[in-house]
C-alpha cells in the first residue's frame, strides 16, 4: 500500500515546516494509541507536542493473536494502512489526510468515527460496534471482498462505492450529501436509508447480476434515485423520498417510493409496498409482484411510461395502482387501480379483471372500461371531480361505472371535447350529488339509486334511464342546448329534473314520479306526461327563474308552479289540481282549469316567487286561491260553471287587469285591485274583502263578521245589491252607497275616504277612523266611534255607544246620546252640531300636558235631565261663536289627580247638578244657575268671573275664586253638614228670594257651624236662614261668625229665619253686624235675649228706646233697631216681644244696676208695660 503522510511541525515560529515521520505500530501487543513505547518512533505520538506527533504515516502492519489498540486522544494522521488478521480499535476520533486502506481479516472499531480527506478502500471484514462515521472529502470504496458490518453508519460530505456487502443494523445508513452507489454484485442490507442534503443513489445492474439493496425496516431517500438492479425490502414498507426516481430494475417486497413528496406514515407490519410521490419513470417493463403480498403505485404527480406497460395481478393478488400516469404508452390494467392522472398520447385499457377505484381523476387520454370502475366522493371535499381533457371515458357493454357520492362529484370537460358514451351500465348510489358536465350519449342504461345525478354537458339524450323512489335526474346544462329526442325512456317513481341553458322536448317524454321545469329555457314541442309536473319545485337553481313555453297542447293531470314563467301559444288544460305559489302566466291560449279540477294559489316562499298573471286562465272547476297572485294586463276568467274561493291578495299592477266573474266568487277575506266584472255571485263570507276597482259589482253578499273593504272612490251601480249581516270598509276616495245597501255589521271610514249617505242605514257600528262621514239622512245608530269627522246635516240617534277620539262632530244636523247608551271623549275633538246627551258621557282627559279640548262651535251642548257627564283628568273646553252650554242632567268633576283641573270658555246654564270634587274647574265666561245644585267639595276651587246663582244652590266646602251673585231663589249652603265655604272675590245677595243657609252645630267655625269667608265686598239681601244641627243647644251670649269678609259691606239679610231653629226659651239668634260691639267685618249671630237691642243682656228702657226711635221703619233695620223677628220691619209685633221679655236679665245684679229707666221715658214705659201686663223675672238659662 503506498501512504503519503503530511504533517506540520510548529516549533518557534509559526511559519517552520517539518519533514513526513512513519510510525509502525509495534506488534503483537495490545496498548494505547497514546504510548509512545508501542511505536516504531519513539517521538510518536509526542506529549509535549502533539501536532508535530500526529503528522505520520502510521502503519499498523501485524500478525500473530488478537489484539487491541485504544485511542484516549484523539490523533491526525498523514495516512493509515491496516494490515493485520484481527484487530480491535477502540478510537477516540481519528482523522487521516490521505488515503486509508484496510487489509485487515478482521477490523473491529468499537466506538468513534475515522475522518478521511481523500479516497479509501475497503478488504476483508471491517466491523463497527457502534455508529460508523467516514468524513471528509473523497470515495469509500467497499471492494467486492470485503464485508464490512455497522451498527449505524453516517457518511458525510464523500462518496460511498459498494462493490462488496455493507450491512448496518439497528440504525439507518445516514448519508449526508454525497453519492451512493451499489454496483452490479453489491449488496446493501440496511436497517433503513437517511438522507441529509440531497444525495445521488444508484443501484447498477450488470451481464450476469444487478446491484441489490435489503431493506430491514423503513428507508427515506432524499436526492435523485435510479434503480436498475433489485431493491427488496424485508418487513416494513419502506419509504423513498427523492426529487426524482428512474426504475428500470426490480422493485420487490414492502416498499414505499416517494418522490418529490414530503409525505410520512407508518406501516403496520401488513402494510403494502408502495410508489409514492412524484416523477417515477418505468422502461420497458412489467410491474409484478410476485410476493403474498400487495403491492401499491401511489403518486400525486405523474407516473409516466415511456414504453408499453401492463399492470397485472399474479395469482389471486392484485397489483393496485394509485396515482398520475402519463406517457406515450398505451396501458393495459388487469388488476386493481386507483389513478388520480391518466395523461399523454396513448390509451389505457381496463380490461374484464380490472378494478379502478378512486375519489377523484384527471384524464387527458381515452379510457376504455371493460371492467368494473368505481368512482367514491368523499364527504369532507368540496368536490371530487374527474376532469376530462380532449378524451373519451368509455364504457363498454361489459363495463361497469359504480358512482357512490358520499359528497359531491363532478365530471368536468376543460376542452369541450370530451365525452362520456355508455354502452355498459352506470349507476348512481349515495346521498351525494353528482353533475356530470360533459356530453353523455347512452345507449343502455343508466341506473340513479340514491341521492342526484344531473346530465348537464347539453346534447341530444336518447337510452334507458331508470330513477329510483326520492331520486333525482337532471338534463340540462348551463349555456348549453339539450334536445330530449325520441328514444328516451325514464322509469321509476324517482324526479326528473329539466334544469339549465335551453332544453327542447322534440319527444314524448313521459315521467313516472315527478317531472319539473326548473332553470333555464324549456321549449314543449311534444306532449309532456307525468304522475306530477312541476315549474321550480326542485329548484335546483339559486333562484327559480325556469320559462316553460307550451308549443304542443298539453293536458296534465297534477301541476305545481313555485316559480318561474309559463308562456307560449297553446293551451294548458288540467285536469285535477294546479298548485300556483310563485311564477308569472304568460300563456296566450290560457290555463283552462276543466270541471272538476281545482287551481291552488299558495303562499310564496320568498319575494322573487311573486305570482303574475300576464295571460290567460278559464276556470271551469275551483280556483282556491290563498296567496297574492299579481296582474299585469292580465285576464282571469270564472265561467258560468267555475267558482273561485278566494283568501289572499290579487294585484293589479295595470288599468286593463280584469277579474270577469259569471259564476261564484267566495272571499274569506283578501284584496282584490284589479277590475271586477261580476255577472255571478260575490260572497264574502270571512275577513275582509278589498275591492278598489270595479264598473259592476252586480249581487254582493257578506256574511255576519265579514267586511267588504272599498280602496279607492265607489258609486254603488244602480240595481247592484249589496248585503248581508257583514259590515264594510271605505278606505280612500268617495263612496255614496244607495238605498240597496243594506250591510247591518261594523262600518269603517278610513284612508281619509269621503262617505256620502242619502239613506237611512242601520249598521251595528260605525268607524271613522280616517276620512269624513257625511250624513243628510235620519240615523239610529248603536255605536259610532269618531276618529275624524262627521259631518251631519239631519237627526243622529246613538242607542248604545259613541267614542270620540280626538274627532269632530260637525253640520248643522243634531246629535243626540240615547238614554242608556255611554259616550266617550278622548282627546281634543270639535262639536259643530246641536248636541244632547240622555246617557252617560266621560270627558277622558291627561294628566300632563298638552291638555285636550272640546271646541263647541256655534252650537249648543245640552246635557239632558238624565243625562250624565264625567271628567276625568284635565280637559278644556272652549266656545267659538254663539256657543252655550246646557246643563239639566248631572255633570261631575271626581278627578282626585292633584294636577287635574277642567275649564269651561263657554256660557254655562246650569239646571241640573254640577258636582265639583276635582283640584280645580274654571268657568272662564258667564257662568248662570237657575235651578240645580253647584257642589264644590273639600279641597276643590271653582275659578269665575262671576258666578250668578238665580236658582237652585251652591253649595260645599270648597273654595271660589271670583265673584258670585245670588238672584232670584239661589241658595248659598257652606259645608256639607258645617263647614267652610271660602270665597276669593265679592259676593252679592241682589234678589230678596235668595237664601243664605247657616247650620249650627257647636262653636267650632267651619267644623261646628257652618262659616263664608270673603277676601272682598259683601253686598247682603236675601234671606238668611239659621238652622241648629247635631242637637246642639246654644248658651245665652254665645257669638256665631257666620259671615267673614275683608273688603267692605253693604246692605244687610232682608229677613232672618230662625223658625228651623225651635223653641230656645227667652233667648233667640240675633243677627248683627259689624258696627256693633267692635265685631268688624263680619255679621255674626248671638244667643241673646228677645228684645236685647243693644245686646247688653237685660231688656230694658235702653232697648225700649230704640225700638220706639225706629218703630215704624222698613229701610234697612236690623235687630240693633228694635227689629226683634227679623223681619225687616219694626212694628208692633217687635213691642209685643219686647213687652213680653222686658226687664229679663242674665245677669241680676247687672239688671239691677241698670233697671231705672230716664225719667222723660217713664210714663210712656209705664203705658206700654202695663198695657202688655209684664212680669218682671230673672232669667236663669
Amino acid at each position: 500500500m503506498k501512504a503519503f503522510i503530511v504533517c506540520l511541525w510548529i516549533v518557534g515560529l509559526c511559519s517552520s515546516a517539518f519533514a513526513q515521520t512513519e510510525a509502525y505500530w509495534l506488534n503483537p501487543v495490545s496498548g494505547k494509541w497514546s504510548e509512545a513505547s508501542k511505536w516504531s518512533t519513539p517521538v510518536y505520538p509526542n506529549r509535549d507536542y502533539p501536532n508535530m506527533g500526529d503528522a505520520y504515516d502510521v502503519t499498523i502492519d501485524a500478525a500473530g493473536a488478537d489484539y487491541t489498540i485504544t485511542m484516549d486522544i484523539g490523533a491526525t494522521l498523514h495516512s493509515l494502512v491496516v494490515d493485520a488478521p484481527s484487530l480491535t480499535l477502540n478510537t477516540f476520533y481519528l482523522r487521516v489526510g490521505s488515503p486509508v486502506e484496510i487489509r485487515t481479516a478482521q477490523l473491529t472499531v468499537e466506538h468513534g468515527g475515522m475522518s478521511v480527506d481523500g479516497d479509501s478502500i475497503l478488504h476483508g471484514n471491517v466491523t463497527w460496534n457502534n455508529n460508523g462515521i467516514m468524513d471528509g472529502t473523497g470515495t469509500t470504496y467497499i471492494a467486492d471482498d470485503a464485508l464490512v458490518k455497522a451498527y449505524g453508519m453516517r457518511v458525510r460530505d464523500r462518496d460511498l462505492v459498494v462493490d462488496g456487502e455493507l450491512q448496518v443494523h439497528s440504525k439507518a445508513l445516514a448519508m449526508d450529501r454525497g453519492s451512493l452507489t451499489i454496483q452490479s454484485g453489491g449488496v446493501l442490507k440496511t436497517y433503513g436509508i437517511q438522507s441529509y442534503g440531497t444525495p445521488t443513489i444508484n443501484v447498477q445492474n450488470g451481464t450476469t447480476n444487478f446491484g441489490l439493496v435489503n431493506i430491514e425496516q423503513a428507508a427515506i431517500i432524499g436526492g435523485d434515485f435510479e434503480n436498475h438492479g433489485v431493491i427488496y425490502c424485508e418487513n416494513h414498507g419502506a419509504t423513498f423520498w427523492g426529487s426524482s426516481f428512474l426504475n428500470d430494475g426490480l422493485m420487490t417486497g414492502r416498499l414505499s417510493v416517494g418522490i418529490g413528496y414530503t409525505f410520512a406514515t407508518n406501516y403496520s407490519d401488513t402494510a403494502d409496498a408502495v410508489i409514492r410521490g412524484g416523477n417515477v419513470r418505468f422502461r420497458n417493463r412489467t410491474l409484478d409482484y410476485e410476493s403474498n403480498i400487495y403491492g401499491v403505485i401511489e403518486n400525486p404527480d405523474s407516473l409516466y411510461m415511456e414504453q408499453n406497460v401492463i399492470f397485472h395481478r399474479d395469482h389471486e393478488f392484485y397489483c393496485p395502482v394509485t396515482g398520475n400516469i402519463d406517457g406515450e404508452a398505451n396501458i393495459t390494467i388487469h388488476g386493481e387501480f386507483t389513478p388520480w392522472t391518466l395523461s399523454g398520447s396513448g390509451a389505457t385499457t381496463l380490461t374484464d379483471t380490472a378494478v379502478t377505484t378512486f375519489t377523484w381523476m384527471k384524464l387527458g387520454r381515452d379510457i376504455d372500461n371493460r371492467g368494473l370502475m368505481q368512482w367514491n366522493t368523499s364527504s369532507y371535499s368540496d368536490f371530487d371531480n374527474i376532469t376530462m381533457t380532449d378524451c373519451t371515458l368509455h364504457n363498454d357493454a361489459s363495463g361497469i361505472f359504480e358512482i357512490n357520492a358520499v359528497g359531491l362529484g363532478e365530471i368536468i370537460d376543460e376542452s369541450g371535447t370530451g365525452q362520456l358514451v355508455n354502452d355498459g351500465l352506470i349507476t348512481k348510489s349515495g346521498t351525494g350529488g353528482i353533475y356530470i358536465r360533459t356530453p353523455v350519449t347512452n345507449n343502455a342504461q343508466i341506473l340513479v339509486q340514491q341521492g342526484k345525478m344531473f346530465l348537464a354537458g347539453g346534447g341530444h339524450y336518447t337510452g334507458s334511464y331508470q330513477v329510483d323512489e326520492g331520486v333525482q335526474l337532471g338534463f340540462g346544462g348551463q349555456e348549453k342546448t339539450t334536445v330530449i329526442d325520441d328514444g328516451l325512456t325514464i322509469s321509476g317513481p324517482g324526479t326528473v329534473v329539466l334544469s339549465w341553458g335551453q332544453i327542447d322536448v322534440m319527444g314524448a317524454l313521459g315521467v313516472e314520479g315527478l317531472l319539473d321545469f326548473d332553470y333555464g329555457v324549456i321549449n314543449l314541442n311534444a306532449a309532456v306526461s307525468a304522475s306530477t309536473i312541476g315549474l321550480g319545485v326542485t329548484n335546483l337553481g339559486s333562484r327559480i327563474q325556469g320559462v316553460v313555453n307550451v308549443e304542443h297542447e298539453q293536458t296534465w293531470s297534477q301541476f305545481t308552479m313555485l316559480g318561474g314563467t309559463l308562456g307560449g301559444t297553446q293551451p294548458l288544460h288540467i285536469t285535477q289540481e294546479m298548485l300556483w305559489q310563485g311564477g308569472t302566466i304568460l300563456n296566450t291560449s290560457g290555463i283552462i282549469i276543466e270541471p272538476g279540477a281545482t287551481l291552488l294559489t299558495g303562499q310564496a316562499s320568498s319575494s322573487e316567487n311573486q305570482r303574475i298573471l300576464t295571460g290567460l286562465i278559464v276556470n271551469h272547476g275551483v280556483l282556491d286561491s290563498y296567496a297574492t297572485p299579481y296582474m299585469e294586463h292580465g285576464h282571469l276568467v270564472n265561467a258560468a260553471d267555475g267558482s273561485i274561493v278566494l283568501h289572499g291578495i290579487v294585484y293589479s299592477r295595470e288599468a286593463d287587469d280584469l277579474i270577469e266573474n259569471h259564476g261564484v266568487i267566495t272571499a274569506y277575506g283578501g284584496t282584490i285591485s284589479a277590475i271586477v266584472d261580476n255577472y255571478g255571485d260575490l260572497n264574502v263570507v270571512s275577513s275582509t274583502l278589498n275591492l278598489s276597482r270595479g264598473t259592476n259589482y252586480n249581487q254582493i253578499q257578506v256574511a255576519d263578521g265579514a267586511t267588504l273593504a272599498f280602496a279607492g272612490s265607489y258609486t254603488q251601480a244602480p240595481g247592484s245589491v249589496i248585503s248581508g249581516a257583514g259590515g264594510v270598509s271605505f278606505d280612500g276616495g268617495t263612496h255614496e252607497p244607495n238605498d240597496a245597501f243594506t250591510l247591518t255589521g261594523a262600518w269603517q271610514v278610513q284612508g281619509n275616504a269621503g262617505v256620502h249617505l242619502h239613506h237611512t242605514f242601520t249598521p251595528s257600528s260605525i268607524d271613522i277612523h280616517s276620512g269624513t262621514l257625511y250624513n243628510d239622512a235620519p240615523q239610529n245608530w248603536n255605536q259610532l266611534m269618531v276618529y275624524d269627522t262627521l259631518s251631519n246635516e239631519e237627526a243622529i240617534h246613538i242607542c248604545d255607544s259613541l267614542l270620540v277620539h280626538g274627532g269632530d262632530l260637525l253640520g248643522l244636523g243634531s246629535f243626540e246620546i240615547d238614554t242608556g247608551a255611554e259616550a266617550t271623549f278622548e282627546y281634543s275633538c270639535w262639536i259643530g252640531q246641536q248636541f244632547t246627551n240622555h246617557g252617560q258621557i266621560t270627558m277622558h282627559g291627561r294628566a300632563s300636558y298638552p291638555t285636550p279640548y272640546l271646541a263647541i262651535d256655534q252650537t249648543t251642548v245640552h246635557n239632558a235631565s238624565d243625562g250624565e257627564i264625567l271628567w276625568s283628568y284635565s280637559y278644556e273646553v272652549m266656545a267659538s261663536g254663539e256657543a252655550r252650554w246646557i246643563n239639566d242632567g248631572r255633570m261631575v268633576m271626581a278627578d282626585t289627580y292633584y294636577a287635574s283641573w277642567q275649564s269651561f270658555d263657554i256660557d254655562m246654564e246650569n239646571h241640573g247638578v254640577i258636582d265639583v270634587d276635582s283640584p280645580y274647574v274654571d268657568f272662564e265666561r258667564r257662568y248662570q244657575q237657575y235651578a240645580g245644585l253647584l257642589h264644590i267639595g273639600e279641597s276643590s276651587r271653582v275659578r269665575a268671573v262671576t258666578l250668578e246663582i238665580d236658582g237652585g244652590r251652591l253649595a260645599g266646602s270648597g273654595e271660589v275664586e271670583g265673584d258670585v251673585q245670588f238672584g232670584g231663589t239661589g241658595r248659598l249652603e257652606p259645608g256639607e253638614s258645617a263647614g267652610k265655604f271660602d270665597l276669593d272675590g265679592n259676593l252679592s245677595i241682589v234678589s230678596t228670594n235668595a237664601v243664605v243657609a247657616i247650620e249650627i252645630g257647636g262653636r267650632m267655625a267651619g267644623s261646628e257651624y257652618d262659616q263664608v269667608a270673603i277676601t272682598g265686598d259683601v253686598a247682603l239681601g236675601g234671606k238668611l236662614e239659621l238652622t241648629l244641627v247635631d242637637e246642639y243647644v246654644p248658651t245665652a251670649g254665645e257669638v256665631f261668625n257666620v259671615i267673614t269678609y275683608e273688603g267692605g259691606r253693604s246692605g244687610k239679610f232682608a229677613s232672618v229665619d230662625t223658625s228651623a231653629v225651635g223653641p230656645l226659651g227667652d233667648l233667640t239668634l240675633a243677627v248683627l253686624y259689624d258696627y256693633l260691639f267692635n265685631f268688624d267685618e263680619a255679621v255674626v249671630v248671638r244667643v241673646s235675649l228677645v228684645g236685647d237691642a243693644n245686646v247688653d243682656d237685660i231688656v230694658d228702657i235702653a232697648d225700649l228706646t230704640r225700638l220706639s226711635q225706629n218703630y215704624g221703619r222698613s229701610d234697612y233695620v236690623t235687630w240693633a233697631d228694635g227689629d226683634f223677628n227679623q223681619d225687616g220691619i219694626v212694628d208692633i209685633a217687635d213691642l209685643t216681644l219686647l213687652s213680653q221679655h222686658y226687664g229679663q236679665a242674665i245677669d241680676m245684679a247687672q239688671v239691677l244696676a241698670q233697671v231705672t229707666p230716664a225719667p222723660g221715658a217713664a210714663g210712656m214705659f209705664m203705658v206700654i208695660m202695663a198695657g202688655a201686663n209684664w212680669r218682671r223675672r230673672r232669667v236663669t238659662r
